[in-house]
């Protein structure tokens, strides 16, 4: 060990945050000067991007919001969601008037899946006005399955993509998007859909400001060469894990890229416990949405469908791992020989 930190620092994808704090108020669209010509060349650019219609936000927060206070109307009702997600997006469904309504998640996916979905709602203890989909640490989603579920059950669906958003196609279930390195959260935001008529409805809405939108034009240029190098880091990362029986997400560093590395711990290991002791070799790790969205300040006694066992299971043994654009062979080996150390005394 070389006594140097490895830091926690997750892959800018796609885009450098601007405003960092949930309540930073970034400057907003006005008609009339250049950052009209600016949000509109960004929204044709993400347009291309995600084979959609595009609407943008100064966060992303307001951006989930906007969108399903859209697809529920001011009825109110209940948000069918996974208990594994964001606390930020649980605040979004009550910005958008709705109370979330936890459910669990695949555990090999750790996600809520369409089929589970459906079941849920029989279960669900009132009116349900929409479904919420994480998709989790930049994994896309199936929005034709999602599309599915909305025309058989009538409610609408929407889909919110949490640490990247390589891989993304709209649908008619909208997809929200983060344009920085985090979860939804104080970064801007985008929304994508196939409805036209829903689409139109979220332009009126504020866009992204000056500065959001520069910067979200330059990365994209870069972004082609930076997806590559984080699937070669993630495929080295995968690999090293794989050996000391962790897991990553079904096609990380294969299939699709994202914003950081998150790890499943081999059964009977806690993050709580390693992460601390990777601290003291030197590496930096992150405990992503702790303990999850239903044990959140706030969200507690929030109704469920019914327990929440794999929820429960990811928040206790999944951990972030650098993932930085400075990670190297020999950075990763050195996170593999700290994590087994971590790993034998907790």
């Amino acid at each position: 060990m070389d006594g140097s930190v490895i830091p926690f620092a997750p892959l800018r994808i796609p885009l450098a945050t601007i405003h960092s704090g949930a309540d930073a108020e970034p400057p907003t669209h006005k008609v009339g000067t250049g950052n009209e010509t600016l949000v509109a060349a960004l929204e044709a650019r993400l347009a291309d991007h995600a084979a959609g219609l595009i609407a943008t936000r100064p966060q992303a927060r307001e951006a989930l919001a906007d969108t399903l206070r859209a697809l529920a109307g001011d009825r109110g009702g209940l948000c069918l969601m996974p208990a594994w997600a964001p606390d930020t997006a649980a605040l979004a469904v009550r910005d958008a008037g709705l109370e979330p309504c936890f459910t669990d998640v695949s555990e090999a996916g750790w996600a809520l899946e369409p089929a589970a979905a459906r079941a849920a709602l029989r279960r669900a203890p009132g009116r349900v006005a929409a479904i919420l989909a994480v998709a989790p640490f930049g994994a896309p989603p199936d929005a034709a399955a999602w599309d599915a579920v909305w025309d058989a059950t009538g409610i609408p669906v929407a889909l919110s993509v949490s640490g990247g958003w390589d891989g993304l196609r709209a649908a008619r279930s909208p997809l929200v998007a983060c344009l920085g390195a985090g979860s939804v959260g104080g970064a801007g935001g985008f929304i994508a859909t196939a409805d036209a008529a829903l689409a139109r409805r979220l332009r009126r809405g504020r866009r992204l400001g000056t500065l959001q939108a520069a910067t979200a034009l330059e990365a994209l240029a870069a972004w082609p060469e930076r997806r590559d190098q984080a699937l070669r880091r993630a495929a080295l990362l995968r690999a090293a894990l794989a050996a000391l029986g962790c897991a990553c997400l079904p096609g990380f560093g294969d299939s699709w890229a994202g914003a950081s590395c998150v790890t499943l711990l081999p059964a009977g290991r806690s993050a709580r416990e390693v992460s601390p002791r990777l601290a003291t070799r030197g590496i930096a790790s992150w405990r992503y949405w702790a303990e999850g969205c239903h044990r959140a300040p706030g969200f507690a006694y929030a109704p469920r469908t019914g327990l929440l066992p794999i929820a429960d299971l990811l928040a206790e043994r999944t951990l972030a791992l650098p993932f930085g654009a400075e990670l190297r062979g020999e950075g990763i080996g050195r996170i593999a020989a700290s994590l087994v150390e971590a790993m034998r005394v907790a």
